[in-house]
């Protein structure tokens, strides 16, 4: 019995609670731990209900504490200070099991629901189990779309619009 407590006690200590914050739209990657991410401004969801993409309502309305996701992503600093090259940037933010939700730059920076956007460490009063992070985007209709659990990575990419989505300009005559 006592090597099972050792075991589990091991298990939990092993488990990281950092988030690391990456990718070619950055100069530097940052890592951040827990204690530096509770130092940041917290911010308070209060009756965010999560709705499914089926329209399900899993749940009625809990109260979400956190830290905004632009107040983590201003920790690292971007590559290029244009601001029309930040139109082109793409937010990945990744659970420990692969589901990902996407924003763009414009969306978190400049939007009523970007300013909005938490990376949750708890719900109702209580700290969610092993210090994971959870994020909520409140404001969009379908929350369950983008909440993803236990927060890893955040990928922060130039997406070339360009390349992408833009029609190539027609030839005056």
């Amino acid at each position: 019995m006592k090597k099972i407590l050792w075991s589990l006690l091991l298990a939990t200590l092993a488990y990281s609670w950092e988030i690391s914050v990456e990718g070619d739209a950055l100069q530097k990657s940052v890592t951040m731990d827990e204690k530096e991410l509770r130092a940041l401004p917290q911010k308070v969801l209060g009756e965010v209900a999560m709705v499914c993409n089926s329209g399900a309502v899993r749940d009625k309305g809990s109260v979400y504490k956190g830290v905004r996701l632009i107040d983590v992503l201003d920790k690292a600093a971007y590559k290029d200070a244009n601001p029309k090259a930040k139109k082109e940037i793409v937010v990945s933010v990744i659970g420990d099991d692969g589901y990902e939700a996407l924003f763009t730059y414009q969306e978190l920076y400049n939007t009523t629901n970007g300013a909005e956007v938490t990376l949750a460490y708890e719900k109702n009063g209580t700290a969610y189990d092993k210090g994971a992070w959870y994020l909520i985007s409140p404001n969009d209709i379908k929350t369950g779309a983008r909440h993803v659990w236990d927060v890893k990575r955040i990928v922060v990419t130039p997406l070339s619009f360009a390349t992408h989505v833009r029609k190539p300009k027609k030839e005056s005559k």
